[in-house]
Formats: structure tokens, sequence, C-alpha cells
């Protein structure tokens, strides 16, 4: 009850992780869920069905750990409508996902980050091209379970770490 919990979604590299750090160091107390996918996977577009059902167990996993240190905040990098949205868009499918998981991931505040951040190709990371269309996906995938985001835009790191400070701020005065 006393926990928050702050879900950041987008396409990839977009800052989520990133911004993710930067917020438990900037809010007293909170806690960090890293996206068990890139954990799981070498490359966003080589995973199969079952890589799928491991990311979002490992993921849930990851959240009731969290949970358990009783942290006033945690900060979530992504969740189950990102994984979901991945396997529509690359394998066509959907896995099912479990009345556990929805809640586990249920969020306080869901923050989208826009795809016009610069683009950094890691290695592991798509084409760009499949980057921007992986990102429509994902807010399709958001729009049909009615998730009310607040988007973060820009081209600036700081500016998009500021906009997400203050909308962390305002939704929990």
């Amino acid at each position: 009850f006393y926990q928050k919990k702050i879900v950041l979604l987008g396409t990839e590299s977009t800052g989520k992780t990133t911004l993710t750090d930067y917020l438990c160091s900037q809010i007293q107390g909170a806690v960090a869920v890293y996206e068990a996918g890139r954990d799981l996977v070498a490359r966003s577009q080589e995973f199969s069905s079952s890589d799928i059902e491991l990311i979002l167990a490992e993921h849930t996993r990851r959240i009731h750990a969290a949970e358990q240190t009783l942290a006033p905040f945690i900060i979530i990098d992504t969740d189950w409508q990102i994984t979901l949205s991945y396997s529509r868009f690359f394998l066509h499918t959907a896995p099912q996902i479990s009345d556990d998981i929805r809640r586990t991931h249920k969020a306080n505040l869901y923050l989208y980050l826009n795809a016009e951040a610069p683009y950094i190709q890691d290695g592991s990371r798509l084409p760009l091209d499949l980057r921007n269309a992986l990102d429509q996906s994902h807010r399709a995938v958001l729009e049909e379970m009615q998730t009310h985001f607040v988007e973060i835009r820009g081209t600036d790191w700081a500016d998009r770490q500021q906009q997400a400070i203050e909308k962390v701020k305002s939704s929990f005065k």
C-alpha cells in the first residue's frame, strides 16, 4: 500500500536504464528493478516464445524481490506490456499474461520515453528503422491495454531527466 511503483516505458535506446539509475539517485529510498530481457537475451531480435516466458517470469520475480525491501519507491525499467509488444512484433504471437504478472507490474506512474532521444547502437540493439517501428508497436499495446502514461520528450538527456523527476514529484506530493 505504501510503496509506489514507477515504470519506465519506451522503445530501445531511449534512456530507460539510465533514467532508472537517475531516479533512484534522486528519490530517497528508491530501489531499481532492471529489465530482465537484456540479461536473458543477447540480441534484442533473437529470441523465442520460451525466452518471452522466461523474461516475464524473471522480471516479475525481480519486482517481487523489490517489494520485499519495503522501499517507498520502486523504479521499474520496462514491464510486461513492452514484453508483449516484442512478442507480437517479432514472433507474431502473444504470451499468456497471468493475473499475478498484471498485478505485480501495475504502477502508480508510467513514464514513456519518446523515441526522439539520440539513438545509441551498442551492438545488441535493433537497427534504427526497426527501433522506430517497435516504438509504434509499444504505443499500440499501451493503447489497447488502456495504460495512461506521461511522455518524456526531447533530445537532451539532462532535460529528459528533469522532466521525469518533475513528473514524479508532482505525482507523489
